[in-house]
């Protein structure tokens, strides 16, 4: 007589049952991880936008300007412009690089000028503010502060406070 092989009802219960929880607790911190990395991925893109802004006024020994833009091809008038896209522009008021925002993401900059004008002479820059980069569903938020000087250090801060909720 041949011995059959499987598994019984009750060992594909327990395996059943092992998944359920794999998948209860796990993909929430898989969310939460990939959501956190988008968020650092952003900030470090406009960390590198403020340092070729800061570099390039020095080099070229003429103002460089920082804005957001809705639509990509020109800077945002007002106090609270959109940061769909970043642009940096060079003293000739040309494009020099477009950064675009995560569509999940959302920045916010809040600091004197709705727009950060890098100037050769660091000393008389107004810069002093910050970036914050903001999620849906997230508790946390990423801050960009940049000094008068255009020094940056990033913060892991509350996203309830500045990030529109």
């Amino acid at each position: 007589m041949q011995s059959q092989k499987g598994v019984s009802l009750a060992e594909m219960l327990v395996a059943v049952m092992l998944v359920a929880l794999l998948a209860t607790f796990g993909l929430p911190a898989l969310q939460r991880w990939q959501l956190n990395a988008r968020i650092n991925q952003q900030s470090h893109a406009l960390t590198g936008l403020v340092q070729q802004a800061r570099s390039g006024a020095l080099e070229s020994g003429r103002h460089w300007t920082l804005c957001g833009s809705g639509d990509g091809q020109r800077c945002g008038k007002n106090r609270d412009a959109d940061w769909r896209y970043a642009l940096l522009l060079n003293a000739s008021g040309n494009i020099v690089q477009r950064l675009r925002v995560d569509n999940r993401l959302a920045v916010y900059w809040h600091g004197f000028r709705n727009r950060l004008h890098f100037s050769p002479r660091l000393a008389s820059a107004m810069l002093n503010g910050s970036f914050y980069v903001c999620a849906d569903r997230a508790d946390r938020a990423k801050r960009i502060v940049i000094n008068r000087l255009g020094r940056i250090r990033h913060e892991s801060v509350a996203a309830g406070v500045y990030c529109g909720t």
